[in-house]
């Protein structure tokens, strides 16, 4: 994974909200994962757009004491181990590119 890697949650994934033991589970394999409130945030923020570096930063900007890389290898095995229960998706974003139109002087 890298930093534009990008998650999608499964569109049929169902969440249990609950403040302790918040659950997930795909109905179609029956896979469940039971996590705590932080598992909770990442699978929140696996929409589609939200890049594995983005989620990383905002997991670490609730938490002090650790560091970046802490963080980033538990959300890359919590999002491994998601993938592998069929609850998101992951998939690499295009690197945006800035686009310069050059004018011609005839």
């Amino acid at each position: 994974m890298t930093d534009n890697t990008v998650a999608t949650r499964f569109s049929e994934l169902v969440i249990n909200d609950d403040e302790i033991t918040p659950t997930m589970l795909n109905p179609v394999t029956g896979h469940i994962i039971v996590t705590n409130q932080i598992g909770h945030k990442i699978i929140q923020l696996c929409d589609g757009h939200t890049t594995l570096g983005n989620i990383a930063e905002t997991i670490l900007d609730g938490y002090e004491g650790t560091s970046m890389n802490v963080v980033r290898a538990d959300i890359e095995e919590f999002l491994e181990r998601a993938a592998q229960f069929g609850l998101i998706t992951l998939q690499e974003q295009a690197a945006e590119t800035e686009c310069q139109s050059v004018s011609t002087q005839a």
